[in-house]
């Protein structure tokens, strides 16, 4: 059983398990976990948009010293059916704390044309920064792993999301959560 982690992409998957979770239930959302350290997870940002995205907070990850990969959904304005201007995005890295992290600058967003808010088909986004001066212990890129996620395989799940369903605010400190993915059969017929 191979181990890794996926930050604030977790609707990507079908999960089974995490924090609060009954063993073997499938789950659309992740729920609960634990404060990361200051430091644990040096790939982590906080991306806050406005309003119109109906999700003024996420997580993401530096995936290059230039580039920040998170879900569409984060960036995505619904009433114009594209991406968010550049200009109205904060990102910030640095720290699990979101209260004490440098922000940096967004220069670009890209959501592909085939992104469908509606089926989350294509719900990623790339977010155009630039940290080449900030790369260092606490601020650094993603290990990337070109593998499957296969049925069994452990992962961490990160995000300043809420700690409950119906939960009003986010969380002011990453968190972190162990899931098991789910097998192909009953991930297809939960209809994420």
């Amino acid at each position: 059983m191979r181990a890794w982690s996926v930050l604030g992409l977790g609707a990507a998957l079908c999960t089974l398990g995490g924090a609060q979770r009954l063993p073997h239930a499938l789950t659309k959302r992740i729920f609960g976990g634990v404060q990361a350290a200051s430091h644990e997870y040096p790939f982590a940002v906080y991306v806050s948009s406005p309003a119109s995205t109906n999700n003024t907070a996420c997580a993401g990850a530096i995936l290059t010293n230039q580039i920040i990969v998170t879900a569409a959904l984060c960036v995505y304005d619904y009433n114009t059916k594209s991406a968010i201007s550049a200009g109205s995005v904060s990102i910030g890295f640095g720290n699990s704390d979101r209260g004490a992290q440098p922000q940096v600058k967004v220069k670009k967003i890209i959501v592909p044309s085939t992104y469908n808010p509606s089926t989350g088909i294509d719900n990623i986004a790339l977010i155009q920064v630039d940290l080449i001066k900030a790369i260092s212990n606490s601020t650094n890129r993603i290990p990337v792993y070109a593998g499957d996620a296969l049925n069994g395989d452990s992962l961490v799940a990160m995000g300043w999301g809420m700690s409950r369903p119906g939960d009003s605010a986010s969380a002011n400190v990453l968190q972190s959560v162990n899931v098991t993915v789910g097998d192909d059969f009953n991930c297809n017929k939960s209809k994420l």
